[in-house]
């Protein structure tokens, strides 16, 4: 089944027939490029035909002159029943906005939907940004129309892919922090941080200690490292990474491990899983006996991963004493680990996050703030709407979200109602929150039998 779109220009003199043509091969335009995108959607139940309507009630929506008699119908003098607002798109045609277009707005008779300037519109000086408003109102317009001839909510929908399409190899999460406008500024500052990490003089340490857990022998063979190397003590090259829960700043981390050491993995800890004193031993090492039931060596991650990249998750959580031995370490990159007399240069590119606001939290010190060489922020996802459509696209092709069963995905489709929820949604959780409500969601309608994703699959 294909509908008919019935319009009514209404255009008062014959100095505007051209801009009336021009006007109805615009509509035809959007209609035709609609229908013709190359797959099936909602625009598909359109025959691409348009019937111009004298009649201004039986029209589905009307487009002209603001001064038109059509506009001008009074409420009282309408003996007919009206059942809703006639959708209306006003062409000003000597761009000037008066008391006449004051009485179209004020009139219940009509639902503006949107007011054009004629020379923006259909003349040489025609802008993109006026034209590709015209689009979006007809094509809102149009969706309506279908919608009101009866077309169901899974018949207004988008594939999966419609905003890009990943291949099989493509890393999902790495793509969803740089791949979308609003964070290019945030990966701008994280490609050159990383170019300033990655120092030849750390590079040179990774893996020239073998595996050996012996704390003095490894000590000493760091010594004579920078002894070789006329080093004496090294500014510990940072990098701090602030962002809300969800965000991806542990991603980010692990990314730039990858970036800078290739070949060797992240050695992480998450401070506010451990007291003031486990961290302590963590992070500085101690010997055997130096502390109650210590049997054996415990390097610590700053000597035991000297030249490689330690990731401190959730530093804002840090006691006030670790702060301190922090400070002094990322100052000459010094370690004196429990139960020793001498301390060892052992310098680490060190990487933290945190999802608290240290710039203002009294408990975190401002001295290990301003030590940082390199603060970047990550954009809560409140802050990255224009981005969401894209995110939401490739979060539905990952396989853990949307695994395929057989060669078909679980969920082929997804609602416009059901993104038009996703982008009002606040997201406390960030992109954490959105994979998780998308996968609950792809679930539910799975469990259902549903290919296409609705509105119904999130509440």
């Amino acid at each position: 089944m294909s509908y008919d779109v019935s319009i009514c220009f209404a255009y008062r003199s014959k100095n505007q027939a051209e801009e009336f043509k021009s006007c109805e091969e615009l509509v035809k335009s959007v209609m035709s490029a609609l229908i013709g995108q190359g797959r099936k959607t909602e625009f598909s139940f359109l025959s691409g035909k348009i019937k111009t309507s004298s009649d201004v009630f039986s029209a589905d929506f009307i487009i002209g002159d603001p001064s038109h008699p059509n506009f001008q119908i009074k409420h009282s003098e309408v003996k007919q029943a009206i059942p809703r607002p006639l959708p209306a798109i006003i062409i000003l045609p000597d761009d000037s906005w008066g008391s006449v277009v004051n009485s179209v707005l004020k009139n219940p008779l009509y639902d503006v939907r949107g007011i054009f300037r004629a020379t923006r519109l259909f003349t040489e000086y025609r802008e993109a940004d006026e034209v590709g408003n015209f689009w979006e109102v007809v094509k809102t317009l149009l969706r309506q129309f279908l919608r009101r001839n009866g077309l169901k909510e899974e018949d207004f929908s988008k594939p999966i892919e419609w905003k890009v399409k990943i291949s099989e190899n493509c890393t999902m999460e790495f793509m969803s922090l740089f791949s979308t406008p609003s964070m290019q500024r945030m990966s701008a500052k994280f490609k050159d941080s990383l170019l300033a990490l990655d120092d030849p003089v750390l590079r040179a340490l990774r893996g020239s200690f073998g595996n050996a857990d012996d704390l003095k022998k490894r000590c000493r063979d760091i010594n004579k490292f920078f002894e070789a190397s006329n080093k004496d003590s090294f500014r510990v090259p940072s990098l701090l990474i602030l962002g809300e829960t969800g965000c991806g700043k542990s991603l980010l981390a692990t990314i730039a491990a990858s970036v800078i050491m290739p070949d060797m993995k992240l050695a992480r800890v998450n401070i506010s899983s451990y007291n003031a004193n486990s961290i302590d031993v963590m992070l500085f090492g101690a010997g055997k006996g130096s502390f109650t039931s210590s049997d054996h060596d415990i390097l610590g991650l700053f000597i035991g991963h000297c030249g490689e990249v330690v990731f401190l998750d959730e530093i804002g959580d840090m006691d006030e004493e670790s702060q301190t031995r922090l400070l002094t370490y990322m100052d000459n990159a010094q370690v004196l680990p429990r139960g020793m007399t001498d301390s060892v240069c052992s310098p680490c590119i060190l990487i933290a996050a945190t999802n608290k606001d240290v710039r203002n939290d009294r408990s975190f010190r401002k001295d290990v703030l301003n030590r940082f060489g390199h603060v970047i922020e990550i954009p809560s996802l409140s802050e990255r709407k224009q981005d969401i459509r894209l995110l939401i696209s490739m979060v539905l092709q990952n396989e853990k979200i949307n695994p395929f069963i057989g060669d078909k995905r679980k969920v082929e489709s997804i609602s416009l109602d059901a993104l038009n929820y996703l982008e009002e949604r606040t997201y406390p959780g960030n992109f954490r929150e959105l994979e998780f409500c998308l996968n609950q969601a792809v679930n539910n309608s799975f469990s259902e039998g549903c290919k296409c994703l609705c509105l119904r699959h999130f509440l």
